[in-house]
């Protein structure tokens, strides 16, 4: 009947409406459901109204927008920022808006989760958005879930929490995670889906103030605290940096190192210990930066000292110890040789007084030497020695192998020469040996104690009478004449006089008469500085019979440090 009809229908694809005639389901109804054994129910459009139910699925789920299609039954998901508007279901033409699904991941620790995607739901609240993929949320029950052993084993009863390394998937969780539930089933290794009871938990930890994607602070089996991390290795783990005012440790005892061959304990200073005997660690570390400052400080100090060193090394190595650029030209090297009376400048050293077991006269390339041996022969009176080495000022120390006959002398010194000649020609060869003492060249002059005189020689022709007393001249040449002629300034009383002092009377044959011997004079000291350049030839001799310089010339032997006779005689000219 057309009553009938307009409370029930039946289409022809099979569905069946109550209270409708354009059923859009299997059973439509537009109005209320009562079930129930006995009494009334609630007569509310839309409501069901029962005293119990039968469901064979087991959860309980809510549909949620998501923008990621790939979100399957099994993943964790959590809400993320990102958010749908839709219309209002009171149908007042407002809208509203929610939070879209993504798979749960670590990154987002600190957002809670929101369920697992439910394979078959029980019982499925909410409804389709338009243009927009929802996926049903399990919100209470049972519900086969992805999980991992990648924290381990699951073992029945054990919480799951999210992977650190797979979105979407459960792992066993420690004390401190937020979990979706319950393990229903083992999962000894690998991966796979068990059944897990849903049942939200927070961890108490997780801090509502961090913001989003920061990472969270964690606390394992062990009391290990991780920040940044959910795997603390130790008590405290940090992964970033830590800003903090102050940092302390307890005080403990020294600890020894072995460096190298030794052994050091290093002691904590006091100073860097706070009110309560411990050590500030920021104190201690610009401690040690400080002492490593001073180290460097002193290792640069001594590197410029052994640089200094090394220089003065090879500038004395090279000789050039008193140049005007040298190092040494005014430093300690020669300051304290010349507090020790010792001047060293230009190749000369100079001494106050000079002692050694031995001297050596050194010759040069061509033989000249400052001492060497001459040979007079038979019926020759004059030997003259050609030696670059002679000067006008020069001391000739002369003394003859063997006894002569009649007196000898050393004259007419000249630069580069010097004679020695005899009053008597000799039967046989007659050879002596010479040296030289140079009197100029000296650094410069020492003083004179308060207590010395000047040096004098003093003559006389009489014992009776009272010698006259001369004060010696500067050291200079002797003229040629007075040389050659063997004359010499004398006193009033003819009493000859030395052209250069001596040390001994001009040495004679042992026949002179002793009674002509003169009194020996005093010795002097050039003060005169420099050398006088003197034209360098090989030393030579030459031997003049009568007296006369054009005898031909001898080259003069090299230097003999034979011994001298018992009988020679020395003098200096």
């Amino acid at each position: 009947t057309s009553t009938l009809a307009t409370i029930m229908s039946l289409r022809s694809n099979g569905n069946v409406g109550i209270g409708t005639s354009t059923p859009v389901s299997t059973l439509s109804i537009q109005g209320s459901l009562c079930v129930r054994s006995t009494g009334s129910c609630g007569t509310g459009a839309g409501e069901i109204y029962t005293t119990g139910g039968n469901i064979s699925n087991i959860d309980v789920a809510e549909n949620y927008p998501t923008y990621d299609e790939s979100i399957e039954p099994g993943d964790v998901v959590m809400l993320s920022p990102q958010r749908v508007s839709y219309p209002s279901p009171a149908g007042d033409g407002t809208l509203e808006s929610i939070g879209t699904l993504i798979k749960a991941n670590t990154i987002n620790a600190n957002t809670p989760i929101l369920g697992v995607i439910s394979t078959k739901p029980g019982i499925l609240f909410g409804y389709d958005i338009k243009d927009v993929p929802v996926r049903a949320v399990a919100l209470s029950g049972r519900v086969p879930v992805k999980v991992s052993a990648e924290n381990g084993a699951i073992q029945i009863n054990d919480r799951i929490t999210i992977s650190s390394t797979t979105p979407g998937v459960g792992v066993r969780a420690s004390d401190s995670d937020n979990t979706v539930g319950i393990a229903l089933e083992p999962l000894t290794s690998g991966s796979g889906k068990i059944m897990v009871f849903i049942s939200l938990q927070q961890s108490k930890l997780a801090s509502p103030l961090s913001p989003l994607n920061s990472p969270a602070i964690s606390v394992d089996n062990s009391g290990n605290v991780g920040i940044g991390t959910t795997l603390p290795t130790d008590k405290l783990t940090v992964s970033g940096n830590v800003l903090a005012n102050g940092y302390a440790a307890p005080l403990a005892p020294a600890t020894s190192f072995t460096l190298g061959s030794s052994t050091v304990k290093a002691e904590i200073p006091p100073s860097v210990l706070t009110a309560g005997g411990n050590v500030d660690l920021y104190k201690l570390a610009t401690y040690t930066l400080s002492g490593v400052q001073a180290l460097v400080d002193a290792q640069i100090a001594l590197t410029v000292r052994v640089d200094s060193l090394e220089s003065r090394l090879v500038k004395l190595e090279n000789g050039s110890i008193a140049t005007s650029t040298s190092v040494f030209s005014t430093s300690t090297l020669t300051t304290a040789l010349n507090e020790l009376g010792i001047m060293v400048q230009k190749g000369i050293a100079q001494f106050g007084t000079l002692v050694a077991r031995q001297f050596v006269a050194s010759s040069d390339a061509d033989g000249t030497s400052s001492a060497a041996s001459v040979t007079i022969l038979a019926g020759n009176t004059v030997a003259q020695i050609n030696n670059s080495l002679v000067h006008s000022t020069t001391k000739v120390f002369v003394t003859f192998n063997a006894q002569v006959t009649g007196s000898w002398w050393v004259g007419d010194k000249t630069e580069g020469s010097f004679r020695v000649k005899l009053s008597a020609s000799q039967e046989g060869d007659v050879s002596f040996d010479y040296f030289l003492v140079q009197t100029e060249g000296q650094i410069a002059t020492p003083e004179t104690s308060a207590s010395s005189t000047s040096p004098s020689v003093t003559q006389s022709a009489d014992s009776d009478v009272a010698p006259v007393t001369i004060t010696s001249p500067s050291a200079g040449p002797a003229s040629s004449d007075q040389a050659d002629s063997g004359q010499a300034t004398t006193t009033a009383n003819s009493t000859p006089l030395a052209t250069t002092p001596v040390i001994a009377d001009t040495a004679s044959s042992t026949e002179a008469d002793p009674a002509s011997a003169q009194p020996a004079p005093e010795p002097t000291l050039e003060d005169t500085a420099g050398t006088a350049e003197a034209a360098e030839s090989t030393p030579s001799e030459t031997i003049v019979p009568n007296d006369s310089a054009d005898t031909p010339s001898i080259d003069a032997p090299s230097a003999d440090t034979s011994s001298t006779d018992a009988g020679s005689s020395t003098s200096p000219q």
